[in-house]
Formats: C-alpha cells, sequence, structure tokens
C-alpha cells in the first residue's frame, strides 16, 4: 500500500504536493482548495490485480478535468467513486451527481469533469479497467454520471466489502468480473 498525507508538509507545500501526489492518484486535472493553505488531506492505493483501490480524507476542494486534460488520455481507467463521509457533487456531461455516503457515481476520466468536495470528506475511488467494465456493461455513455444506489443495509455482505476497503484496502475480498450477467462474484 501507498500512502500519502499533507499532515508532515509545511503548509506553504501543501497544496503544490497534494496535486502532484492527487494527479498521481487519480487522473491529471486542476485542483483548489476551498480552506486554503492549510489544507489537510491523506490517500492510500492499492490494487488487486487489475482493479486500483484510492480512498481519500481531505478538506473542502474543487477538481477540474479539463477538456484538454482529458485529450492527454494519461489513464484508460474508469473511477467508481463512493462518498463515505461528507459531501460531494460530481459534474460530467451536464449531470450533477450529490453523494453523501449513499450510492455510487460512475466517472469516464475520458471526457471532462468537475468535483466540488465538502469539508472533512472522506471517499472510496475503484480505478477500473475500461476494456473490463466495458466488457460486462457495454458502452459506458448510458452508465457514467449517474447516482448508483448501494447495497440496502439488508445486503451487509456487499456493503461491507466498501466498509473493509476503506479501512484496510488489503483486506478485501477478491472478486472476479467475467462476461456472464449478474453481479460481480466475491469468494469468502
Amino acid at each position: 500500500m501507498i500512502a500519502f498525507s499533507t499532515q508532515d508538509v509545511h503548509p506553504r507545500d501543501r497544496l503544490s504536493y497534494w496535486v502532484d501526489v492527487a494527479t498521481q492518484a487519480f487522473v491529471d486535472h486542476s485542483f483548489k482548495s476551498l480552506t486554503g493553505p492549510a489544507f489537510a488531506a491523506e490517500v492510500r492505493m492499492t490494487s488487486l490485480d487489475r482493479l486500483g483501490i484510492s480512498t481519500f480524507t481531505c478538506d473542502a476542494c474543487e477538481v477540474v478535468r479539463s477538456r484538454q486534460d482529458a485529450e492527454r488520455l494519461d489513464s484508460d481507467d474508469v473511477l467508481l467513486c463512493m462518498q463515505v463521509q461528507g459531501r460531494s457533487v460530481y459534474t460530467q456531461h451536464d449531470r450533477e451527481t450529490k453523494l453523501e455516503g449513499n450510492g455510487f457515481v460512475l466517472i469516464d476520466p475520458r471526457r471532462p469533469f468537475a468535483i466540488a468536495i465538502g469539508n472533512q470528506s472522506r471517499s472510496i475511488t475503484l480505478k477500473i479497467a475500461r476494456t473490463d467494465l466495458t466488457a460486462r456493461l457495454g458502452t459506458l455513455a448510458a452508465v457514467s454520471q449517474r447516482w448508483i444506489r448501494s447495497p440496502p443495509a439488508a445486503s451487509p455482505n456487499r456493503r461491507s466489502i466498501w466498509w473493509r476497503l476503506h479501512l484496510r484496502p488489503s483486506s478485501a475480498l477478491p472478486c472476479t468480473a467475467d462476461r456472464r450477467p449478474g453481479p460481480m462474484r466475491c469468494s469468502a
């Protein structure tokens, strides 16, 4: 697991440090802190086979992936984002999705997007290979930037996987995606 934090970085260097770290964990983008140089954040990154997993904790900020950023094609992944604490607003394809710990949103980094992240935000982002996801879902245009309801409380096993990823990504259950219809299969 790789972890970065602004905790031990001098306040004058925090923003530039965070932009470098967040770009590595995420995709090229511009960044604006809404709390100024005292901005605090942490990211932890790991992977399970071809699935990248990042957990973020940060103060209020704005993230924008411009058309120029998207044209650089620095990533052929798709981002599945879940808000664990706080609130974030995702905008892509003229659609706005508000997450407050209830649901997921699929972001296509090949297209511009913006994220307004609220204070004391905690989230999980999965970087999924586009080829793996399109093999299961077909074209992503119909499902990207749409709110996806999280599993109900009656399905604790599915939701607990997300919580386990957030607490300790290496403890997650290995899941496999294949071309068969139905849910992803996770081994116990």
